[in-house]
Order: structure tokens, then C-alpha cells, then sequence
């Protein structure tokens, strides 16, 4: 980069003493930019100690910022959040046993969803991380994690993957209750010391059948 400036640069006759003291200033920048540590930051799959199912924990030099929360006893897969003390900053909403505990114990973090997803099946609920509405069968629809499709980091963030299939409690004639299959990606970062996390999150939708989302919680 510094070749290619010198040699682009219409010089005088009689070369500024400014030029080479730009160039150094430009190499040493270049070197401290470089020298600059990296957080480590690590993503490690495994069974929940404390919680239903399993998870996928986010951590940054060692201390948890987030936890992909997903599995049996977990209708509803959601991303758990920490403060940079480690302290979960919303409810786990149920003890190991799936017994409900602490307050609001359905405000546990990030997910999508709606009230009334409309289809051939009739009308099923993935809102409430309480639970799903029940089909003919008895059933409870849910989203289950069928894939943790990439797991990877960056010098400043952690990258999760998901496949999600969202299942109705009724199935048609063939025997399916697929409603859609999303493809959740959650990408966690902590730009500056004090901040919680960062997420910046999508979530791509594929029908499996005609459907209408609806409902308004509000």
C-alpha cells in the first residue's frame, strides 16, 4: 500500500518533508492496527445442567454472553442473554425438572413467532414459550432444531446457524404437520466494555404448505 502511494503521487521536484513522515505515521498505524488483541471468542455445544434440553453457549476471554437455548422440554428454541458479569439477564422460565419458576417466566430471551399460524391443519399457536396449542391428536405444536447448521467466530463475534422446522399438533392425510422450515441466524458481538451483547438476527422463512401468519398478542 505504501509503494503504490509513493509512486502515485505527483511529486515536486523538491520533495516535501511532509510525505515520508505521512508514510511513517501510516505504517506505524498499520502495525498497531495489527498488534491490536483479538477476544476469544468460543462457541461449545452441550447438554443444559440447569434447564430442559441442550444449548449452545457463546463465550467471549472466557466469560458467557449468550446461550442458544434449544431441545427436549423447550417448545420454542431462544437465544439466552448474560451481562458482562455473567448474570442472565432475562427469566429461565423453567427449573431442570420443567417446572415453571421465577417471574414473567416467558420473557427468556430472543426467538420469532405468531399467535395464529393459519394453514390446512387449522390454527396453531408458536408464540408462548409456555407451550403451543394442542391439535385434534393432543399434540402441542413447536419448533424444533433439526440441524445447528454453522457454528463459527470471528476476531469479534460468534456465529449460530439453525435449522428450524415449526410443526402443528394436527398432521394432514399423508401424516405431515410441517407448517415452514426457518433458517434463524444469530450473530453475537460485544462492541464496547458495559455492553450486554450485541445480536444482529434474521430469520428466513419456508412455508411447507399455504399459510397466513396472524395474531397480535397486544
Amino acid at each position: 500500500m505504501n509503494q503504490t502511494y509513493l509512486e502515485t503521487v505527483d511529486r515536486p521536484r523538491s520533495p516535501s518533508p511532509l510525505v515520508p513522515r505521512v508514510v511513517a505515521f501510516l505504517i506505524c498505524l498499520a502495525g498497531a492496527i495489527a498488534a491490536a488483541p483479538a477476544a476469544d471468542w468460543k462457541l461449545i455445544p452441550g447438554e443444559s445442567d440447569d434447564l430442559p434440553g441442550r444449548n449452545v453457549t457463546v463465550t467471549q476471554d472466557g466469560k458467557i454472553v449468550a446461550r442458544l437455548i434449544y431441545g427436549e422440554g423447550q417448545p420454542i428454541p431462544y437465544l439466552a442473554l448474560y451481562d458482562d458479569e455473567g448474570r442472565l439477564l432475562t427469566n429461565a422460565g423453567v427449573d431442570k425438572s420443567g417446572k415453571t419458576v421465577g417471574i414473567e417466566p416467558h420473557h427468556r430471551g430472543i426467538f420469532i413467532g405468531w399467535q395464529q399460524v393459519k394453514s390446512d391443519l387449522g390454527t396453531s399457536s408458536l408464540w408462548g414459550l409456555g407451550g403451543g396449542s394442542r391439535g385434534k391428536g393432543g399434540e402441542p405444536s413447536r419448533m424444533e432444531v433439526v440441524e445447528i447448521e454453522k457454528r463459527s467466530t470471528a476476531r469479534d463475534s460468534a456465529t449460530i446457524v439453525a435449522r428450524i422446522e415449526w410443526r402443528s399438533g394436527a398432521k394432514d392425510a399423508s401424516g405431515s404437520n410441517l407448517l415452514l422450515t426457518e433458517t434463524r441466524t444469530l450473530k453475537i458481538s460485544r462492541p464496547e466494555a458495559g455492553v450486554a451483547a450485541q445480536v444482529d438476527a434474521s430469520f428466513r422463512l419456508k412455508p411447507a404448505r399455504a399459510l397466513a401468519l396472524d395474531g397480535n398478542v397486544q
